[in-house]
């Protein structure tokens, strides 16, 4: 009795195997980001360049942290810390320098005129391509400036785009 059971549990998992690597298949089917085929419609860069000029700015904090040129205000006891209230310069963004352009001009920095009391500050760098399947579909990429200059206006490409969501994996992009 024992040998039949054995030949029967025998049986029974190969059908196991086959019944987890089917739907391991089918799950991967309808989740997995699928290719859409693309055009690379047009394609743009940005700068930016943030101009930042120092203003005062009233500030509370314990004596010991106040800055130096600081404007004190007030002074008061607080919790047995000493506490001011002060104003001190502060750099704040107040302007932005842009450059932008398609890929027939190369990327490059704004130049921006400072005026007295301003300076440069964050630079900000981004290109897009811009692509559109055939079904009127439309998705923008952003790559690095490496995998952007790869590309071209009216190259086609294979983008994997989520079946349920819509969402490209920009990441995946391929010339075809």
């Amino acid at each position: 009795m024992g040998a039949r059971l054995e030949m029967r549990d025998r049986g029974v998992w190969p059908l196991r195997g086959l019944a987890v690597a089917g739907l391991a298949l089918l799950a991967w089917v309808l989740l997995h980001p699928r290719g859409v085929a693309v055009q690379v419609e047009r394609m743009d860069w940005r700068r930016v360049i943030e101009i930042e000029r120092e203003v005062p700015e009233m500030q509370s904090e314990p004596c010991t942290a106040m800055p130096a040129g600081a404007e004190l205000l007030e002074r008061k006891l607080h919790e047995g810390v000493e506490h001011c209230r002060f104003t001190a310069p502060v750099w704040r963004m107040r302007r932005m320098a842009i450059a932008e352009g398609e890929p027939e001009q190369a990327p490059h920095w704004p130049e921006p005129a400072l005026e007295a009391g301003e300076r440069t500050g964050l630079r900000l760098a981004g290109q897009t391509l811009h692509l559109a399947a055939d079904d009127g579909r439309r998705w923008e990429c952003r790559p690095s400036l490496a995998q952007w200059q790869r590309w071209r206006p009216g190259m086609p490409a294979r983008l994997p785009v989520h079946r349920f969501t819509g969402v490209a994996d920009c990441e995946r992009l391929r010339p075809e």
